[in-house]
């Protein structure tokens, strides 16, 4: 017995600030690296052929779930934990977008 409710009602922000000089980086990762991966770890990103020291910042409590805040919206595979990975870009210019690989350290 009981009641469900349900809302798809969902709130879009209406603007995002980033702080200069610092990007964020969502990788979908499988549940054999759970195990191998821990927030602090470091890690190296490469965006358009340049390479920059990062740390992981989160890594996803469920399969399929990005979380919420500004990674809300990244979309991973339902097998799969969101990682999220924090680096100083310096003075590069980088868009939100770019295709990027990243290594562990």
């Amino acid at each position: 017995e009981g009641e469900s409710v349900v809302s798809t009602l969902r709130a879009e922000p209406m603007l995002i600030l980033a702080e200069a000089g610092k990007m964020n980086v969502a990788v979908a990762i499988d549940e054999g690296m759970l195990g191998k991966v821990k927030v602090g770890q470091a890690a190296e990103v490469n965006v358009g052929g340049k390479h920059f020291k990062g740390q992981i910042i989160s890594v996803g409590l469920e399969p399929g779930s990005a979380g919420s805040g500004k990674f809300s919206s990244v979309n991973i595979a339902a097998d799969k934990y969101a990682m999220q990975i924090v680096f100083d870009n310096g003075n590069d210019v980088l868009r939100v977008g770019q295709k990027a690989s990243v290594s562990l350290l």
